[in-house]
């Protein structure tokens, strides 16, 4: 979507000056990218965040003051009452700096899928929603 309103912005002559911040989450943003918002948008306060519907949608949230190369390449730190944790394909947590599946836990949850049982009981174990992705905690 910022890529589709840089070029936008080529097309005609939008006032972007009172623009301060954006929230971006599917994928981490490439250092240029970023940039490219902060320069052209004025996008000095973008925020990188991760998250599913399943937890409803923000789990990590990268703060504004965030070094560029940190929010360039991680999507920040669990939000407030929010735990996450990365496992094994045992269940094990695996240790700071490993790769395991990202889980998250906390108020934002979900309750279960409507009329879905399975899918709810392979996705949610134990308080625990089990995103399928893969990350690392530095």
């Amino acid at each position: 979507m910022f890529t589709a309103m840089l070029s936008e912005l080529k097309n005609d002559n939008y006032k972007v000056s009172t623009l301060r911040t954006g929230l971006m989450a599917g994928s981490v943003c490439p250092e240029p990218l970023i940039k490219k918002l902060q320069t052209d948008l004025n996008l000095y306060g973008l925020c990188i965040a991760y998250g599913m519907t399943e937890t409803a949608p923000v789990s990590t949230l990268m703060r504004p003051d965030t070094p560029l190369h940190k929010r360039s390449s991680t999507v920040g730190t669990a939000g407030p009452m929010v735990e996450v944790k990365l496992v094994d394909e045992k269940g094990k947590i695996v240790p700071i700096g490993e790769k395991g599946e990202v889980c998250v836990r906390g108020y934002l949850n979900m309750i279960k899928y409507w009329e879905d049982e399975e899918k709810t009981n392979e996705t949610k174990r134990n308080g625990w929603i089990h995103s399928g992705d893969i990350g690392v905690i530095d």
